[in-house]
Order: structure tokens, then C-alpha cells, then sequence
């Protein structure tokens, strides 16, 4: 009988036990994108599908986001769902080209659509 009390107390009080969620007063996410553009230093435009991949890489967390699906790299040069921040943009380079990098600062109060003009280059 004392091991039967036990037990019930204990599952009282596990069946009372309050479990505290954190609500969020704002939840809205402002996410960014970035549309690349290939060039090479004469302003010629270059098919982004000349290098394998694009990538941002936020500077003060070093998470990397990528063009195409967003896991993995891909040459669509759209980099999208971006919280605000500062990035490194750069290209995969190939075995004999490649392109700049360039930093970018994105606010709360940037456009959705941040362009960035990569230079191409090649040996």
C-alpha cells in the first residue's frame, strides 16, 4: 500500500508540472536577398554557370548561405532568406578562374533585394 501511495504521488506531480513557452511579441523575420551579377573588368556581363557556386558568409557569426538551394552551393546567384548583417560575397572558383569577393552590409532598413557585381577573372 506505501509503494502504491508513492507512486501515485509521483504521478501527480509529474501530471501537475508546468511547462513555460516563450511567446514572442514580434514575431515578423525580416529576411534579405542577394541577386549576384558575373562581370568581367570591361563590364561585360559573364554567365553566372562559368564558376561552380556562390556563397555569403555573415562576418560576425561565419554562417555560411549559399545560392541555390540555400544548404548547398549552386550558380542560380540568388542567396536568399538573409537576416541583416555583414557579408562576404564571394564565388567557388574554378581550376584556372574565378571572381572577387565583396563585403556587404545589410540593415533592417535595406532593401529586400541587395545587388552585388562580382569580377571575373580568369588565367
Amino acid at each position: 500500500m506505501k509503494n502504491l501511495l508513492c507512486l501515485t504521488l509521483v504521478f501527480l506531480s509529474f501530471s501537475f508540472t508546468t511547462k513555460k513557452v516563450k511567446v514572442f511579441e514580434n514575431n515578423t523575420r525580416n529576411e534579405f536577398e542577394i541577386v549576384i551579377t558575373l562581370e568581367d573588368r570591361s563590364g561585360n556581363e559573364i554567365p553566372l554557370d562559368r564558376l561552380s557556386g556562390y556563397y555569403a558568409q555573415n562576418i560576425e557569426t561565419n554562417q555560411y548561405y549559399y545560392s541555390g538551394d540555400g544548404y548547398y552551393y549552386g550558380n542560380t546567384g540568388v542567396i536568399s532568406s538573409l537576416p541583416a548583417g555583414s557579408y562576404r560575397v564571394g564565388a567557388y572558383d574554378g581550376y584556372f578562374d574565378g571572381a572577387s569577393s565583396e563585403l556587404v552590409t545589410i540593415t533592417d532598413s535595406s532593401n529586400e533585394t541587395t545587388e552585388v557585381t562580382l569580377y571575373y577573372w580568369v588565367e
